[in-house]
């Protein structure tokens, strides 16, 4: 089986005094380095992780945000380059609400959902995304995913005219009010619609009639370990996690807590390492886009249940992650 750990690494302009000092190195430190008074919890400290568990990953790049002028591109480059030197994937990743800072883009801003857009505009916002990875020095792109997975077919139309070929916006859990890609049913492993590849978030029922992503800070540990376990036994022939360089950190958006780190989310990541190094776990082998094509499932698959004894001991982690130190 196979694991894509899929971490969308993104920046908003929070700090009030961002487009004057013409710079985003406020906002950089807190979602994508996750800086604290206790140290980083953010990009570098993921990447460490990654390494000592011998995992690869898959960064999607929020790309849009080198096109402001105050911003430029060296963020993005520094941020590409540390993520290609260790070894893993940049793919992209989009924000529209970054177009009502770039003087030169003609659309009128108006919502900050992707498929809130016509194809002309969409295709314009995704190119110059696209166009600001390649810059910054990201040459193998073939993988996207919409903020706030906010995809419609209008997206794939787009993303197959620039070769992109894989799609990472479905999530179910975000299904129709956010996702506008219901129509391609429900996926449960990668699906070919046209010329693109859609590789869905792997969902699971946590509790009666609800579904919950597998994203790190909605899992715990063992909802993590249980989940891979389940869906070996079920066949799966992969499983998609979703986790952000700021998801470890608490406070962000808070006018007088400085961001402090969630002392059981920011473990998560290392326990399932850790857990992935155990013997009968070594037939799950992280990845990515290069080589999903060939996968497919041998077999019908059922959706992924967990358990409401692991969901209740989850539930008191979130309580005591958002505890302030």
């Amino acid at each position: 089986m196979h694991l894509l750990i899929t971490i969308d690494t993104e920046v908003y302009p929070l700090s009030p005094r961002w487009h004057n000092a013409r710079e985003l190195s406020e906002d950089i430190a807190r979602d994508i380095d996750g800086v604290t008074r206790y140290g980083e919890f953010g990009l570098m400290r993921q990447l460490q992780v990654l390494r000592e568990s011998e995992l690869k990953a898959v960064f999607f790049v929020e790309g849009l945000f080198a096109s402001v002028p105050e911003v430029g591109l060296d963020p993005l480059k520094r941020i590409c380059d540390q993520v290609l030197s260790n070894g893993h994937e940049v793919q992209l990743h989009l924000h529209p609400e970054w177009m009502p800072y770039i003087p030169r883009f003609e659309a009128s801003f108006g919502r900050h959902l992707l498929h809130s857009y016509s194809y002309d505009v969409q295709y314009s916002l995704i190119s110059e995304a696209l166009s600001n990875l390649q810059r910054a020095g990201a040459h193998h792109v073939v993988a996207f995913r919409a903020g706030d997975f906010a995809a419609d077919l209008t997206t794939l139309r787009v993303l197959s005219e620039l070769g992109i070929h894989y799609d990472a916006s479905y999530n179910a859990c975000y299904l129709p009010d956010t996702c506008k890609l219901g129509a391609l049913g429900e996926l449960l492993a990668p699906t070919r619609w046209g010329s693109i590849i859609e590789v869905p978030v792997t969902t699971f029922v946590d509790r009666p009639n609800h579904l919950r992503p597998f994203q790190s800070c909605a899992c715990s540990a063992r909802e993590i370990e249980a989940l891979i376990a389940a869906a070996r036994v079920a066949q799966y022939p992969i499983v998609t996690m979703v986790s952000h360089t700021f998801e470890d950190i608490r406070d962000r958006r808070h006018p007088r807590r400085a961001p402090s780190p969630k002392p059981y989310a920011s473990k998560r990541l290392q326990a399932m390492g850790r857990m992935l190094t155990r013997p009968e776990n070594r037939d799950v082998r992280s990845l990515g886009f290069s080589g999903l094509e060939p996968i497919t499932a041998s077999s019908p698959l059922v959706p992924l249940s967990g358990s409401i004894f692991r969901t209740a001991a989850r539930l008191v982690e979130q309580l005591r992650d958002r505890i302030p130190v």
